[in-house]
């Protein structure tokens, strides 16, 4: 039986800011908050800038994260089981969009 992974996609949240972290986990649940950054000096709240967690697709193939990042171990013909970053099965559409 193959394993799915689960694609998850956090946007920034703050104004005039914009970029996403993707991750992917092997169950449907979703994954912890991003932790916020520290705060620095002057500032009056450490906060995240990343909202919650939405899912956004599967894909085939059982997936793992390390100090290097997030990988889904693509089960396909062309990849054979070989680790993808989740960034760029996102980025080449790799996966099947939720509904």
């Amino acid at each position: 039986m193959t394993a799915i992974s689960y694609i998850w996609a956090a946007e920034q949240s703050e104004p005039g800011a914009n970029g996403i972290r993707y991750t992917a986990t092997n169950t449907s649940a979703r994954p912890a908050a991003i932790a916020p950054v520290q705060a620095h000096a002057g500032l009056v709240h450490a906060e995240s800038l990343f909202g919650d967690w939405q899912l956004i697709g599967t894909a085939k193939g059982a997936c793992y994260s390390n100090d290097y990042g997030s990988f889904i171990e693509l089960d396909t013909p062309a990849n054979e089981g070989a680790p993808v970053e989740v960034e760029e099965v996102v980025r080449l559409n790799w996966y099947s969009a939720a509904r």
